[in-house]
């Protein structure tokens, strides 16, 4: 088994702090679970296909669309760094 330190910023620490408040979990299970979590996500992700990560994402209604489609490409990527949640 292996030992690891990790660094956190203070806010990424507040969020720890939340979720130790609000469950009965030590700082290593909230670790593992996260691990696993992102683990799961990335393996359901990779079996998309771009057509199916396209459509996931909310790019709003018409005239309410988050980004125009003279900016798609652009808009799609920045979505695409900052994460979706619609997958």
């Amino acid at each position: 088994m292996a030992i690891r330190s990790v660094r956190l910023d203070n806010e990424t620490e507040d969020i720890l702090r939340s979720i130790l408040n609000r469950t009965q979990l030590t700082v290593t299970q909230v670790v593992k679970e996260g691990i696993r979590t992102l683990a799961q996500n990335l393996d359901r992700d990779a079996g998309m296909s771009p057509y199916e990560i396209f459509t996931s994402l909310d790019l709003g209604p018409g005239g309410e669309a988050r980004v125009s489609s003279a900016h798609a490409k652009e808009g799609i990527k920045k979505i695409l760094r900052e994460g979706h949640d619609s997958c």
